[in-house]
């Protein structure tokens, strides 16, 4: 016989969906991350110093950090993809999806903090890579438990007359 559904959780969908695109993309950073690393390796490389001439110590520098960041923002944003995934359907674990969301978007502010710091800030790219995470925090704010408290309703005026202060 089939066993009833569980209902699912209003964030259920956001939770997934955005826990999946950052499964995706997150597992290219983690792939692309140590290739610039190496990239700009070789580019120290005294070989390259003679050819790119005085420039090869800044790029250098650049593509090493650059990788940097991305490997850990990456890995970060891979390990709460699949916490979003793995929970998105239990109102227990909503406080944990809710931090790992946080996590993920604060550390894409400082990614972006650390990048303007460098001279190479970009507001667009900033703002796209805090979309998937503040989705996710949006499902995981859906996820908690409880019934959102509702607003006291206003009395109503039974034809009595307003007291004013004079």
């Amino acid at each position: 016989m089939d066993q009833p559904k569980a209902p699912t959780l209003s964030g259920c969908k956001f939770l997934k969906v955005s826990g999946v695109l950052l499964i995706i993309l997150s597992a290219l950073g983690v792939a692309a991350g140590p290739l610039s690393i190496l990239g700009g390796m070789s580019m120290a490389a005294p070989e390259m110093a003679a050819l790119l001439g005085a420039q090869a110590a800044a790029m250098a520098s650049s593509a090493i950090q650059a990788g940097a960041i991305m490997l850990v923002t990456s890995v970060i944003s891979l390990a709460g993809g699949i916490l979003g995934v793995k929970f998105c359907n239990r109102a227990d674990r909503a406080v944990l999806c809710l931090a790992a969301g946080g996590v993920m978007a604060v550390q894409q502010l400082v990614s972006g903090l650390i990048l303007a710091l460098q001279g190479s800030f970009d507001l667009f790219s900033t703002a796209l890579n805090l979309v998937f995470p503040l989705l996710f925090l949006w499902g995981a704010l859906r996820n908690l438990p409880g019934e959102p408290v509702p607003l006291p309703a206003r009395p109503q005026n039974q034809g009595q007359a307003e007291e004013t202060i004079s």
